[in-house]
């Protein structure tokens, strides 16, 4: 698993809306966030994050992937869990 601190594009209202449907389709987990912040915390599966990223998770900043701008200003994966 790899948790992912995001900040949500504003309105985050309806980022935030975007981010658990994401979350449904993908498998992950909303560990934190609200309708009315800036940050959000997902967990997601390392073979997930592999798909979208197409790079192993380290604890790094990532480039937000084409189409997830829209609700995603930056992201950052914070821990890693085997």
């Amino acid at each position: 698993m790899v948790i992912i601190e995001i900040e949500l594009v504003y309105p985050y209202a309806q980022s935030m809306a975007t981010l658990c449907d994401f979350c449904s389709l993908w498998e992950t987990v909303l560990i934190r966030g609200g309708t009315h912040r800036k940050k959000a915390a997902i967990s997601m599966p390392d073979k997930h994050f592999l798909k979208i990223f197409k790079e192993s998770p380290q604890r790094k900043k990532y480039t937000v992937p084409k189409g997830m701008e829209t609700f995603i200003k930056s992201l950052k994966a914070t821990d890693i869990k085997k």
